[in-house]
């Protein structure tokens, strides 16, 4: 019985590391904003952009002054996991949008 009880406490210890691990560091370092401008190139730009798929998404993030605009909207996107509608950025992708909007959602970090 106290092993099986060890091997169910090493077990929740373990997820619970790997899970925190997960979702409290972020990806890189900084500067943030050019990972922004990747990930928003490569997921963002099929409906947010001027040549993107427009129905009911009239938000332009193809230049960084835009990006920088809607920052706050990015964020709470992101993280809702609302956008990029149709799929999913990783949570890596993710953490570098929390990242760079925490500090500050700038050109520049």
């Amino acid at each position: 019985m106290k092993k099986i009880i060890f091997l169910l406490v090493m077990v929740t210890t373990i997820v619970a590391c790997s899970k925190s691990t997960e979702s409290t560091q972020p990806p890189l370092s900084g500067p943030y904003f050019p990972a922004v401008r990747t990930i928003i190139q490569n997921s963002c730009l099929g409906c947010h952009s001027p040549n993107g798929n427009w129905v009911g998404r009239p938000v332009d993030l193809s230049t960084d002054s835009m990006i920088v605009k809607y920052a706050t909207a990015i964020d709470i996107n992101v993280v809702s996991k609302t956008m990029p509608q149709g799929s999913s950025l990783s949570q890596s992708d993710i953490n570098t949008i929390v990242a760079w909007y925490q500090k500050g959602g700038r050109a520049t970090d």
